[in-house]
Formats: structure tokens, C-alpha cells, sequence
């Protein structure tokens, strides 16, 4: 998928949005960043506009780890998908420099490219857990009286902004105990048959 030089770039940038925004993402702070020449840095990627594309793909591929977790446990659909919130929020408890990415529309916003790509990631967590939620309503996990689609929009707000809080909290609680939390006390409660 990648060099181990562009995922160096890669987590460079993630790196420096982190700490201060995209506009920190040059080709000037990334080469001192990742300790190369400008010059050296076209080698391995175009330009920004395919580094920031790269950080998008190297979520997808740490996003793909998230079904492989989840799927061959043996337990019902509500603890599957609360496994892969968990499972979610833990690799951006071990990656805080990855939430200041993620869930910040405004770097991608103006990209009509970038935009699509971090739609389709989206998408793909939003397909994850539809797959878990008709699978629990199937198998009587969940509530059959509601919307499937809601669920998966309420459980990817929930977790935006409790990642949200985190980050502007300066990291300061435990980002996977509140998530369980939340989940026990309010996603069972609602949706669990």
C-alpha cells in the first residue's frame, strides 16, 4: 500500500494538522518534520494534495481492522457493535493525533476529491454497522420497531462527539471507559429489545 518513507510522511502530517491545523501542512514543515529535503518528499508523493489523500487511505486500511475485530466473536449483535465502538474509540485513545484528522470536515471541505474519499470511509463505518444492526434485528438483539438507519447516524454522532470532547478537553479522560459507559447506559437502553 505504502512505502515506509510515505507512511512516515503520512503520520508527519497527521502530526502537524494535530498540533496546528492543516495550514501547518507544507512541503516546508514536512520535510523538516520527516528530516528530508523538499525535493525528496515529491519523490514519494505529488504533491499535498496526494499526501492528504494518503492520510485518508491509511485511515480506510486502519478502518478495515475494525470488521476483523468484531465479526467472529461469539456474542450477540448489540456486544459486536458495542465491541467495534470500543474497538474505535481505543485507536484513537492509542492515536490521539489521529482525532484532530478525522473528524475535521473543514480540512477536506474545500476538495471535491478528498471530500469523496472521506465520505466513502464514513460510508463504510456507516455499512459496518448497518450489517451489525439488521443482524441484531434479525436475531432479536435489537428492537425491530426502529430505523436501522437512525441507529447508525445516532452511534457515529455519539462517538464524533465524545471524540470530539476528548480532543478539546486536551485528552483529559478516558476516552474508551466513557465510551462504554455511553453504551451501557444509553445505546443498550434505547435500542435493545
Amino acid at each position: 500500500m505504502f512505502t515506509a518513507r510515505q507512511k512516515e510522511i503520512i503520520d508527519a502530517s497527521i502530526n502537524l494538522i494535530a498540533r496546528g491545523g492543516i495550514q501547518e501542512v507544507t512541503m516546508k514543515n514536512l520535510s523538516c518534520e520527516v528530516g528530508i529535503s523538499e525535493p525528496a518528499l515529491y519523490r514519494h508523493f505529488k504533491s499535498k494534495h496526494a499526501i492528504m489523500a494518503g492520510v485518508i487511505e491509511s485511515f480506510k486500511y486502519h478502518n478495515k481492522m475494525v470488521p476483523e475485530t468484531v465479526q467472529d466473536l461469539g456474542v450477540d449483535a448489540i456486544e459486536k457493535l458495542k465491541m467495534a465502538v470500543i474497538t474505535i474509540l481505543r485507536k484513537f485513545s492509542d492515536h490521539p493525533e489521529i482525532s484532530g484528522v478525522f473528524f475535521s470536515e473543514e480540512i477536506f471541505h474545500n476538495d471535491a476529491q478528498l471530500t469523496a474519499q472521506m465520505n466513502e470511509l464514513l460510508d463504510e463505518y456507516r455499512g459496518f454497522f448497518l450489517g451489525l444492526i439488521d443482524s441484531g434485528i434479525r436475531d432479536g438483539s435489537f428492537r425491530n420497531d426502529i430505523n436501522k438507519e437512525d441507529i447508525s447516524l445516532i452511534i457515529i454522532g455519539v462517538v464524533r462527539l465524545l471524540v470530539v470532547r476528548w480532543r478539546l478537553s486536551g485528552y483529559s479522560f478516558n476516552i474508551v471507559e466513557s465510551g462504554d459507559k455511553i453504551f451501557d447506559r444509553t445505546i443498550k437502553v434505547i435500542f435493545q429489545k
